[in-house]
C-alpha cells in the first residue's frame, strides 16, 4: 500500500493472481482485490492466525492455502465467491507444509516433510480436492514444484537442494545447498551461482527469483536455460514470494506488491497500490491479562500494597479493598526492577532516553501527581539488578559490564558520619578506589568491577552500612561472597571462591549473614547402572558476623537448649537491629550449614523475627515421570520458613511461582499462576480456622461443627455451625438449651470482633502457637512436666488434685492467673495447671510466667 497516498502502512505478502483477482495475506488473513481497482481490498478469511501461500484454482473459484489454526500448517480450501469457513484437506502435522500450485486437472500441488526423518526432506504431493491426500510424487526431496502442459505434454518444473530459509532470510548464501532448477529431468542454469526460489511457468519462459547479482530479483530464461533476462531492479530489499497465473508474475518486496506483465527485455514491474478496507482487526485494542504478564513486584513497608510491573508499565496495587492506580505508563518506554524507597516513593529502571536510567516517582496520593525524577541516565550500562538501602537514601546497581555502582538518591552521604565500633581493617588491606560521576543527588560511584561477568544478588545490611553480593570467579560457575563497608569502601571476602556461593543476605537483626552455596559433593548412585551423579548439592549457610555472636547450629560445650536453637533472650522478640558489626578476621571460618537437607534452593530472603525464607525446588526426572501425580507436572518450588532462634523449619506455601517480601519483613506477596496474595512471613499454622479447615471439611454441606468461643477468641460460650436445616432443627427442638444458656450480647459481640480481627490479621494464630511452643520449651527447661501443645494451650502436670488447687492459688497470689483442672474434668490421676498463650505475650512475660510457676511448685 502506498503510505504517501493513504497515510497508513500495511504489510502485504504472499500474493497470487487469477484473472482480474489478486489474493494476498495481511493481518494473518487472506484478502482479495481487483487489479482494475486495487485501492479497495476485502477480507476473505477471519482465522486470526498465521496463513501462508494462497493459490487460486485453475478456474479461479477456490483458493488453497496453509493455515496454522491447528498449531502446525495444514492445507485448507476456501471458496472465492461463497466465502464462509474453510475446509481442511490434510492432517499431516508437518511444520513445513506449503501449497505450491494446482495441476491442470484441478489437484493441489504441495510439499511437506510428512513421514520423513528430517524436516528438510520435503517431498512433493498431489492433493485431490475430494478424497484422501496420499498422492506422493516420485521426485524425491524437492522444495517447489510446478506443472504445465507444454507442446502437448505434461512438464514438471522442480526446485531442489535449497537451504531451510528463503533467500531473503539467508542473504547471499553460496553454500552447497543453493537451489537447483530442473525442467522434466533437465537441469537449467547450473552455473548461475546464486540462491534460487519460486520457479514458475510464464509466457513461454521459466521465471524465478535469484540473488546471484547480490540482491534478490526476478529473472526468466528460455526452456533450455538460455536467454537469461532480469525483470526487476530492487537494490535494497529482496523480491520475495513470487507466483504466476501463466501469463503474469506478482511478487512482494518490502511489504508492497509488484506486478510484471511484460517479459520482453524492455518490460518493467509496477507497484500495486492497495488499500485494506473493513475493520482493522489486527490493530484493535487487545486487553492484556495482567495476571499472566507480571514482570516485577516491590512490596511497601507494611505489606498493604505493592508496586507491580506489567508489560513494562508500573502500577500501584493495594492488597485489600483498594483500586489499582498507574504510576507510569508511557507508550514505547519499558519500566523494570521496581524498588520501594519509603516516604511514599518508588525507584525503577527506565529506558525512556534509550540508555538505562533510574527514575524516582511519588506513589499515587490524593494530593495529585508529581513528575518523577530521573537520575544517572547513560551512566549505568544495562542494569541487571537494583536494591535500595533500608533508609531509602542509596541504590546499589549491578551492571552488565561487571560494575557494582552506588547511586546517591538524596545527595547526602550518611555513611561518612557512621562510626562502627569494633570494625578493624586488616593489616595491609586498603579501601577500593571508587569512580565518581557527578555530585549531589544522582551521584554514581563505582564500588568494584568484575572481570569475569556481572555481579549479582545485592543486599544491604539492616542499618545500611554494609553491602553484600555474589562476585563471579574464574571458571564457568565459581562465585564468592563479598562485603563492602559503605563509608570507606572497604571490600571484605566472606568466602574464598572455591565454590558456587550466591544469594547472600543479612538477617534483620544484623547478627548473621546467610547465603546459598553449591558445595556439596555427596554422590548418588544410579539405580539402573553403576553411574554416580550429584543432584543434591545446595544448602543454605550461616555466618555470625562477630565472633561474640553464637551460632545456633554449632556445638556448645554446655549443650544446646532443650528447646533447640539459641538460648532465650529478653529482646529476642523485638527483631530490632542496631549497628551491624563485622569482625573481618576469621569470617570465613565461621561459616556453618543450616540443619536442613541438601536440595535445590533459591530466593533466600530475611523476614521479621530474625528468620529466613527460601524456595526449595523438587528434584525430578527430565521426562516428568517422578512427579507426585499427573496433575502436578510443573515442578514448582515450595516456600519454606526457617526460625534461626529455634532452629526450626516450616512450610509456608506448597507450590508457587515466586514471591516478594514487604519492607518490614512481616508479609510475603506470593505470585501463584497469576494470582497475587499476601501471606504472613513466619509459620503459617491454620490461620485460626481450626480442625475442619485442616481436614478439608470447611464449608461442606454435610458437616456440623461445634466450636468454643472461650479459648481462641477470648469470649465465652460456644456455637454450633452447620447447614440451615440443622440450625432450624435446633431452634425448634432444643429451645431450652438455646434460650436458657444463650450467649450474652456482649459475649457474642466480643466473639464477632475477635473473628474480624483474626480474618484481618491471620498471622495472630501462628504467633499464638509460636508463643505456646516457646512457653512449653521454657517450662521443660525449668524441669516441669509440661505437655507439648497442639494449639495455644499448655498444661503442666500437678502431683495431686489438692496440690493443683493450692499451686494455682499461689500463682494468682504472685500475679499470674492460671487455670486448674482436676478430676472429673480430667481423667483420674491427672491434674493440671492450664496456661493459655496469647499472641501478644513478650519474651519477658513468658519468662516471668515460667519463673512464677517454678517458684510456687509444690
Amino acid at each position: 500500500m502506498g503510505p504517501e497516498k493513504h497515510g497508513e502502512v500495511s504489510y502485504l505478502r504472499l500474493p497470487h493472481l487469477n484473472g482480474d483477482l489478486l489474493c494476498f495475506v495481511a493481518e494473518d488473513d487472506l484478502w482479495l482485490a481487483r487489479l482494475d481497482a486495487p485501492d479497495r481490498a476485502w477480507r476473505l478469511t477471519a482465522d486470526r492466525t498465521k496463513s501462508g501461500h494462497p493459490r487460486f484454482s485453475p478456474d479461479g473459484r477456490r483458493i488453497a492455502y496453509t493455515t496454522w489454526r491447528s498449531l502446525v500448517p495444514e492445507i485448507h480450501l476456501v471458496d472465492v465467491d461463497a466465502g464462509g469457513p474453510s475446509r481442511q484437506l490434510t492432517y499431516w502435522g508437518s511444520p513445513d507444509t506449503q501449497v505450491c500450485g494446482w495441476t491442470p486437472e484441478g489437484d493441489i500441488l504441495a510439499v511437506a516433510s510428512h513421514g520423513q526423518p528430517f524436516s528438510y526432506f520435503t517431498w512433493a504431493y498431489k492433493v485431490p480436492v475430494e478424497g484422501d491426500p496420499d498422492g506422493r510424487l516420485p521426485w524425491g526431496p524437492v522444495t517447489d514444484i510446478q506443472v504445465a502442459d507444454l507442446d502437448g505434454r505434461h512438464k514438471t518444473l522442480l526446485l531442489t537442494g535449497t537451504p531451510p530459509h528463503e533467500p531473503a532470510s539467508w542473504k547471499r548464501y553460496r553454500g552447497g545447498a543453493t537451489g537447483r532448477l530442473w525442467l522434466h529431468g533437465e537441469r537449467l542454469l547450473p552455473d548461475i551461482g546464486g540462491h534460487l526460489a519460486c520457479p514458475m511457468f510464464v509466457d513461454g519462459r521459466i521465471a524465478f527469483l535469484s540473488d546471484h547479482e547480490g540482491v534478490g530479483n526476478l529473472y526468466s530464461c528460455a526452456h533450455d536455460g538460455t536467454d537469461l533476462r532480469r525483470h526487476s531492479d530492487h537494490d535494497a530489499f529482496y523480491a520475495r514470494h513470487a507466483s504466476s497465473d501463466g501469463e503474469r508474475v506478482v511478487y512482494q518486496c518490502a511489504g508492497d506488491l509488484w506486478l510484471v506483465d511484460d517479459f520482453s527485455p524492455d518490460g518493467e514491474p509496477r507497484r500495486l497500490d492497495i488499500r485494506l478496507s473493513g475493520p482493522r482487526t489486527g490493530r484493535r485494542p487487545y486487553q492484556v491479562p495482567a495476571a499472566q504478564n507480571v514482570d516485577g513486584i516491590s512490596v511497601d513497608e507494611t505489606g498493604r500494597a505493592s508496586a507491580v510491573v506489567v508489560r513494562g508499565s508500573l502500577y500501584w496495587l493495594t492488597h485489600r479493598d483498594g483500586p489499582a492506580r498507574t504510576i507510569t505508563d508511557t507508550p514505547g518506554v519499558r519500566v523494570r526492577l521496581p524498588e520501594m524507597l519509603g516516604s511514599g516513593q518508588v525507584a525503577y529502571v527506565t529506558d525512556a532516553e534509550g540508555a538505562d536510567a533510574v527514575e524516582i516517582a511519588q506513589l499515587p496520593r490524593a494530593t495529585g501527581d508529581r513528575a518523577p525524577r530521573r537520575l544517572a541516565s547513560g551512566a549505568l550500562g544495562r542494569v541487571q539488578e537494583m536494591v535500595c538501602d533500608p533508609l531509602g537514601e542509596r541504590l546499589a546497581v549491578a551492571s552488565h559490564d561487571g560494575r557494582l555502582l552506588l547511586i546517591d538518591v538524596t545527595g547526602g552521604d550518611r555513611g561518612e558520619e557512621a562510626e562502627n565500633e569494633g570494625e578493624e581493617r586488616p593489616e595491609g588491606e586498603q579501601p577500593e578506589a571508587a569512580a565518581v560521576s557527578g555530585g549531589g543527588a544522582g551521584t554514581v560511584s563505582e564500588l568494584i568491577r568484575s572481570a569475569n561477568g556481572p555481579v549479582r544478588d545485592l543486599a544491604f545490611s539492616p542499618d545500611g552500612s554494609w553491602l553484600t553480593w555474589s562476585h563471579p570467579g574464574i571458571g564457568r560457575s565459581l562465585r564468592q561472597i563479598k562485603l563492602a563497608r559503605i563509608k570507606d569502601r572497604l571490600i571484605v571476602d566472606v568466602t574464598n571462591g572455591r565454590f558456587e556461593d550466591e544469594n547472600p543476605v543479612f538477617t534483620r537483626d544484623g547478627r548473621y549473614l546467610a547465603f546459598l552455596s553449591w558445595r556439596g559433593f555427596d554422590p548418588v548412585y544410579d539405580v539402573h547402572t553403576g553411574d554416580l551423579s550429584f543432584p543434591l548439592g545446595c544448602r543454605p549457610y550461616l555466618v555470625p558476623l562477630s565472633s561474640a555472636t553464637p551460632s545456633p547450629f554449632a556445638l556448645n560445650p554446655e549443650g544446646r537448649p532443650a528447646a533447640g536453637g539459641l538460648d532465650p533472650m529478653e529482646d529476642e522478640e523485638t527483631g530490632e537491629a542496631g549497628t551491624v558489626t563485622v569482625e573481618v578476621e576469621g569470617l570465613a571460618n565461621r561459616v556453618t550449614p543450616f540443619p536442613v537437607v541438601a536440595s535445590k534452593y533459591s530466593a533466600l530472603y530475611p523476614v521479621a523475627g530474625g528468620g529466613l525464607v527460601w524456595l526449595r525446588w523438587p528434584i525430578s526426572g527430565a521426562l516428568g515421570e517422578t512427579f507426585v501425580n499427573p496433575a502436578d507436572i510443573s515442578g514448582r518450588p515450595t516456600l519454606e520458613y526457617f526460625n534461626i532462634s529455634k532452629a526450626k523449619k516450616s512450610e509456608l506455601v506448597d507450590h508457587l511461582d515466586w514471591f516478594a517480601v514487604s519492607g518490614d519483613g512481616s508479609r510475603l506477596v506470593v505470585v501463584d499462576e497469576g494470582d497475587l496474595r499476601a501471606v504472613p512471613s513466619s509459620e503459617a499454622g491454620d490461620g485460626g480456622r481450626g480442625a475442619p479447615h485442616a481436614a478439608g471439611l470447611a464449608g461442606a454441606d454435610d458437616v456440623v461443627v461445634t466450636a468454643t468461643l472461650s479459648k481462641s477468641l477470648g469470649s465465652q460460650g460456644g456455637v454450633v455451625l452447620g447447614p440451615a436445616r440443622v440450625v432450624d432443627h435446633l431452634v425448634n427442638a432444643a429451645r431450652t438449651f438455646i434460650f436458657d444458656t444463650g450467649l450474652a450480647p456482649a459475649a457474642a459481640g466480643a466473639a464477632l470482633a475477635a473473628l474480624r480481627l483474626l480474618e484481618r490479621e491471620p498471622e495472630r494464630a501462628a504467633r499464638a502457637r509460636e508463643v505456646a511452643a516457646d512457653l512449653h520449651a521454657r517450662l521443660t527447661a525449668a524441669g516441669l512436666e509440661a505437655v507439648r501443645p497442639d494449639a495455644a494451650v499448655v498444661s503442666v502436670r500437678a502431683p495431686s488434685p489438692e496440690q493443683a488447687v493450692r499451686w494455682a492459688a499461689d500463682c494468682r497470689t504472685a500475679g499470674l492467673a492460671v487455670g486448674c483442672f482436676r478430676p472429673p474434668s480430667v481423667p483420674d490421676g491427672i491434674s493440671r495447671l492450664r496456661l493459655t498463650a496469647r499472641a501478644d505475650l513478650s519474651g519477658a512475660e513468658i519468662e516471668r510466667a515460667v519463673r512464677v510457676i517454678g517458684e510456687t511448685r509444690p
